[in-house]
């Protein structure tokens, strides 16, 4: 009697433990947000059109807003699962991105209330170098530094 007495405090034991791991297991774990940098923000999850590239983990980026005078204006690292250079700035509200379009794609009307003037444009560097496409086709890569700078034209 004393032997099926502690059998069966075993199998409850053991169907209690059972039952604890299952459930410890399905616990989702909510991401810390206090270890974010305060001059990081992130930018809207990608949307669910099948052209647009998407990335498991998301992606970092600097972007820097230059003026004329070649002081920097913003400057912010942006968390986002977009891709899309345009689309993650003008999902960034203290931007006001502005843009017409061309025949190549959009184009840059105005940032931050600067707008397109004659002898002066806004032209986009990746990582130090100037972008040679038009800025609405561009797809960002993890870890890019983005530089728009308000700038005039070359006599």
């Amino acid at each position: 009697m004393k032997k099926s007495i502690k059998s069966l405090l075993l199998l409850i034991v053991l169907i209690f433990s059972l039952f604890s791991l299952i459930a410890c297991n399905n616990v989702q774990s909510i991401p810390d947000k206090t270890s974010e940098p305060a001059t990081s923000q992130t930018v809207g999850q990608a949307t669910s059109n099948s052209s647009e590239k998407q990335k498991d983990d998301g992606i970092e980026i600097t972007l820097s807003i230059y003026n004329i005078n070649e002081e920097v204006i913003y400057n912010e690292k942006v968390n986002t699962e977009k891709t899309n250079l345009l689309e993650i700035m003008s999902n960034i509200d203290t931007l006001k991105i502005k843009t017409e379009d061309s025949e190549g794609g959009k184009f840059i009307v105005s940032i931050m209330d600067i707008s397109y003037d004659y002898g002066q444009y806004w032209t986009c560097y990746i990582n130090g170098e100037r972008l040679l496409e038009n800025i609405s086709l561009y797809e960002i890569n993890d870890k890019d530094v983005v530089d728009l700078r308000y700038e005039k034209t070359e006599d």
